[in-house]
């Protein structure tokens, strides 16, 4: 079972970043899902367990440089993602919100565009408590990764 462990061990945990880190997750995430140059993973570090992101494969860091299309792409695949999670997690809701940014003076975000894609199961939460690493991150293994990711691929590829 993934287990929860605070901020600062999380963030010890993680390799230092070569350059964009969800560049360098993406190379070693096993996808979910892909559909063109969009892909949805487990991350192994999460908010909530069943977190999943849904990222372009090639670095974006601005809206404005995805065509609709794309948006519209990793739109589809982020509510996909919450179908899935929904009827393999049974959440009360699922948040859904893009928080890259490329400032490099934020806290807690990546200049990577992203969606994420959170199952929520108390019904007091709220954004400002889940998106965030605050309250602790549920780490996963790869096995624990993969069985979910088998769980959910069924709801996206139909």
């Amino acid at each position: 079972m993934p287990t929860t462990i605070d901020r600062a061990e999380a963030i010890a945990r993680l390799p230092p970043a070569r350059g964009c880190w969800l560049c360098e997750l993406l190379e070693r995430a096993e996808p979910v899902f892909c559909e063109a140059d969009a892909v949805v993973f487990v991350p192994e570090y999460g908010v909530r367990w069943g977190h999943v992101l849904v990222a372009p494969r090639t670095h974006l860091e601005t809206f404005s440089e995805l065509s609709e299309e794309r948006w519209l792409c990793l739109c589809d695949l982020a509510r996909r993602a919450a179908v899935a999670l929904e009827r393999e997690l049974s959440p009360l809701r699922c948040y859904v919100a893009s928080l890259g940014s490329p400032a490099t003076d934020l806290p807690m975000t990546c200049p990577h565009l992203h969606i994420h894609v959170v199952p929520i199961y108390a019904a007091d939460a709220r954004p400002s408590t889940v998106l965030t690493w605050s309250r602790g991150v549920v780490v996963s293994s790869a096995a624990e990764r993969a069985e979910l990711g088998d769980r959910l691929r069924k709801h996206l590829s139909g």
